[in-house]
């Protein structure tokens, strides 16, 4: 199974809702089975119009899908993770 969480980095959250994100997806991978399971993380936020997709700092997969292959590697990659507290673009993020 492949799952990427979405999360919004945005402006629309402060940081402190932010780390609740990451804390949720840190209990909701605690049950996976990472050689089963393929987990990765998005995080969105700030647009560039004059940019393509390809080059959008604030819209990056900070996870790769399948870049460990352990929940205790995925969760040090997690706590790593900062909050842009940019605008918000959602539709870019799920186009």
């Amino acid at each position: 199974m492949d799952i990427m969480f979405l999360l919004d980095g945005s402006g629309s959250m402060n940081t402190y809702e932010f780390n609740e994100m990451l804390n949720f997806v840190t209990k909701v991978v605690d049950s996976f089975n990472f050689t089963t399971t393929r987990v990765g993380v998005m995080q969105f936020s700030h647009w560039f119009d004059e940019r393509s997709i390809y080059d959008q700092p604030y819209m990056q997969s900070d996870i790769q899908l399948g870049m460990f292959a352990s929940n205790i590697q995925f969760k040090v990659a997690l706590s790593a993770m900062r909050h842009h507290g940019y605008t918000s673009f959602t539709a870019h993020a799920i186009h």
